[in-house]
């Protein structure tokens, strides 16, 4: 995190603005260890990821004040007592020890498959392998739905690259921020995820360009100061969110979100189809249409898609867009949905952006999954 970049930023709990507090380390510009201050509270800057979760706050705060920087990067990947300073293997040479295997520069040296049986340790393996196969899940490209959107209408009206700010909420480890940024100049990306591990290695081995990472809640949408975001990107996220509606009421403020701004969300599953240890929960798109329809202001509906057709074309390079909007009585076994107060979906969206290589590597998909997801729609 960057001192320039601050000034985006405001505390989610009292809604006011955050300035540096303390600089402990800096890694070239960026500050790896720190802090920021508001007016309720004061929050750590670990490897540079903002935390934002109380009360743990406090007590990063006190270890990052002891210069114990390990131990507080520690503490935010896992917080198993096994790990904790106090305990005697710890206390000769087991900090020492992770203070090398934690180190940025290691991990990459190693390799994502190492660091999985690495860190397996720390997290659930099932989840590490997950997230750093994303790339083979055809939807995990639907990220560049909202980017193909933008090239579209900007090319139709002839516009210069102006500076945008893209809020990419639930990020995960993998998430092409560098092809968004390659494809389209002057792009600030902030990437908001409650575990602090998928940041961390994301900053690791899909680093973007200055993107600005917050460990937080879903919830924490204004975090980001009113009137700035362009893009709102949601990638199979919401559906691990047990009340969307409220989420939506936040997201979609119009004294928070800007007026042209378009926001994508895709993964919504109709019925939950998969065992509860993954804390997915069945997201209607009736419950979606009925918050459509109830909500004040101008009324616009969202475009609803189909999220395997068009994981599937957007992994070919062209989308027909009417090939995957989905019709009132469609059934589907998971959505994605696009709205926009003052945007038009174009007819037709291209994912050159991404190599043909990336493309083709994609090969897997929840559709086609051998759970019988029909027999759990309850």
């Amino acid at each position: 995190m960057q001192h320039k970049q601050v000034s985006l930023l405001q505390c989610p709990y009292c809604l006011k603005s955050f300035s540096v507090a303390e600089v402990w380390q800096k890694a070239g510009q960026d500050i790896r260890f720190g802090s920021l201050y508001c007016l309720c509270d004061e929050f750590p800057v670990i490897e540079g990821i903002l935390y934002l979760f109380k009360p743990t706050h406090r007590l990063l705060l006190d270890l990052l004040r002891a210069r114990k920087f390990t131990e507080a990067t520690l503490l935010c990947i896992s917080q198993k007592r096994l790990l904790r300073s106090n305990m005697p293997w710890m206390k000769f040479g087991g900090m020492k020890l992770m203070s090398w295997l934690l180190d940025p520069s290691f991990l990459k040296r190693i390799g994502q498959r190492n660091v999985i049986r690495l860190l397996s340790h720390l997290m659930p393996k099932h989840l590490l392998e997950y997230y750093f196969t994303r790339g083979k899940w055809k939807d995990s490209f639907l990220i560049g739905v909202p980017l193909a959107i933008l090239l579209e209408r900007e090319k139709k009206q002839k516009v210069t690259s102006k500076s945008l700010y893209w809020f990419d909420i639930g990020s995960g480890i993998v998430n092409y921020f560098a092809e968004i940024q390659a494809a389209r100049k002057n792009i600030q990306i902030i990437s908001l995820d409650a575990g602090f591990s998928n940041l961390f290695l994301s900053q690791i081995f899909y680093p973007g360009q200055d993107v600005i990472r917050i460990c937080g809640d879903a919830h924490f949408i204004q975090l980001v100061r009113p009137q700035t975001i362009d893009v709102v990107s949601i990638i199979d996220t919401l559906q691990c969110l047990s009340a969307p509606v409220p989420f939506l009421t936040e997201l979609l403020d119009p004294l928070w979100l800007k007026k042209d701004a378009q926001v994508f969300v895709s993964g919504l599953p109709e019925h939950l189809y998969l065992d509860r240890d993954w804390g997915i929960f069945p997201t209607p798109r009736s419950i979606i249409q009925q918050y459509f329809s109830l909500r004040g202001g101008k009324k616009v509906e969202p475009v609803f898609l189909n999220n395997e057709a068009l994981s599937a074309a957007f992994c070919e390079g062209t989308v027909e867009l009417k090939k995957v909007i989905l019709t009132t009585k469609q059934r589907t076994f998971r959505y994605s949905f696009w709205w926009s107060q003052t945007q038009r979906l174009p007819k037709q969206l291209s994912s050159m952006f991404f190599s043909q290589a990336q493309r083709e590597n994609a090969t897997l998909s929840w559709e086609t999954s051998q759970r019988k997801w029909t027999n759990r729609a309850y």
